[in-house]
């Protein structure tokens, strides 16, 4: 019989192991504070990350979650995540809305107060090695009204609570 004796093994730093479906990496964001905007198209809300797949067959899956509030009785805070280079948003053709990722509506005139999840998930294809960077961006159906993240679309005070916002990105192997 024979013994083998190890001291150390160290990985092949030139190869990689990727099972098709398995996590490779894991990188997220956190937005800490309020955003507000009241601009009818796309602007940033301040919560982005950036990820750089290992294959260009790799897949990005992108988690974001986060609470929207908005001013007024029936109307819309947009949002979509922009970055990704497949269609991560709905057809806008035949309709006088826009081509979002999702959309929050207020029910109440006093909504302005009220703090409503929302949680963005969608698996992007970049065929790509370079850096990719995603970011929420969001935009109200008029501009007359405020949205926000993170706290009330209405001046925050002591009696409103201020939360966070998270983008994960996660590399799935292909």
């Amino acid at each position: 019989m024979t013994t083998l004796y190890v001291d150390n093994i160290a990985p092949n730093l030139q190869s990689r192991v990727s099972v098709p479906g398995h996590v490779i990496q894991v990188v997220q964001a956190v937005k800490d504070n309020r955003a507000t905007t009241q601009s009818t198209s796309f602007t940033s809300l301040g919560l982005s990350a950036s990820i750089t797949p290992s294959s260009e067959s790799s897949k990005v899956l992108i988690i974001v979650q986060t609470v929207v509030s908005i001013i007024g009785q029936y109307n819309r805070a947009h949002l979509k995540i922009a970055g990704t280079t497949s269609k991560s948003t709905g057809d806008a053709t035949g309709v006088s809305g826009s081509e979002t990722t999702t959309t929050v509506c207020s029910r109440s005139a006093d909504s302005g107060w009220m703090q409503i999840p929302a949680v963005i998930s969608f698996l992007d294809s970049p065929a790509s090695t370079s850096q990719q960077t995603y970011t929420l961006e969001g935009k109200v159906n008029s501009g007359s009204h405020t949205m926000a993240i993170n706290s009330s679309a209405n001046t925050p005070d002591a009696n409103v609570g201020n939360s966070i916002s998270t983008i994960t990105l996660m590399e799935i192997a292909g």
